[in-house]
């Protein structure tokens, strides 16, 4: 599994059940509650527990708050499947694929989407904390009135690089980090600098892209910000474009696909 690049605090708040689980979480990690593991000179994310969610907190936070995964939540407003079929994103996977493997899990956001949408979905995580706090939320959400969309999701703990060739999935999803713009002062979001913190630089996108392409999918989709290049390796068979971000679509195996129609997907 990767080492994060952020020194780990764990706190809860003030009750047994809390405490319960910050503990099993601390043993699911490999790490001692309170206590800060590496050098000092990383940057510091505290881990917080609650009787419901594990939330991600920086300086910034102050003691309140957080940043986690948010999937009750966001299951409980999101719009119809009909209308999420209509996002980008799930042109990009595409209208005939029924299981998509996620490569890049992180807090998963995108994952519930198209779990929302109707699609199962495999999410292959790396880092433990986040493995961790996917499986918390996952069984949050089987709890709650989204059991059926729960139903639609697992996690797997695991570097995607080696373990994609073993998906059967018909899709594969990249959100690989994205590489900072230049001359621009504004920060990105918080969900994705605490992210960052914890994966470090990492620049193997390229590495993931290969890996995907190896395997037996029909197609494989990257998020990438505008101002980005395509991944290094071979160019995309296909982009579709949204507000904020595109998607780069590649096509491994060309005589599996249902129609060229598909390969050019809709406009967006």
């Amino acid at each position: 599994m990767h080492d994060v690049s952020a020194e780990i605090v764990i706190t809860h708040e003030p009750s047994d059940g809390a405490c319960a689980r910050a503990a099993a979480l601390a043993a699911a990690i490999g790490h001692h509650e309170g206590r800060s593991t590496g050098s000092s000179d990383r940057a510091t994310i505290t881990v917080h527990v609650t009787e419901a969610q594990i939330l991600l907190r920086d300086d910034e936070h102050r003691g309140r708050g957080g940043v986690g995964v948010d999937w009750v939540e966001t299951a409980s407003t999101a719009p119809s499947p009909q209308i999420l079929r209509g996002q980008p994103l799930l042109h990009a996977i595409g209208k005939g694929c029924e299981h998509v493997t996620d490569a890049t899990g992180g807090l998963g956001h995108d994952a519930l989407l198209m779990a929302l949408a109707g699609v199962q979905v495999t999410i292959i995580e790396r880092i433990e904390l986040l493995a961790a706090m996917l499986e918390d939320e996952l069984e949050r959400l089987r709890r709650s009135e989204h059991g059926a969309v729960a139903q639609r999701l697992s996690v797997r703990r695991g570097d995607a690089r080696t373990i994609l060739h073993t998906t059967d999935a018909r899709c594969i999803y990249l959100d690989p980090m994205y590489p900072e713009k230049r001359r621009s002062s504004a920060l990105p979001p918080k969900r994705i600098r605490l992210v960052r913190l914890l994966a470090g630089e990492s620049d193997d996108g390229h590495e993931l892209l290969a890996s995907a392409l190896g395997g037996g999918a029909e197609r494989v989709v990257v998020k990438r910000p505008h101002h980005a290049p395509p991944l290094e390796g071979p160019p995309p068979g296909g982009v579709i474009r949204s507000k904020l971000v595109r998607y780069d679509l590649y096509f491994p195996h060309p005589a599996l696909l249902r129609g060229e129609d598909e390969r050019r997907g809709p406009g967006v």
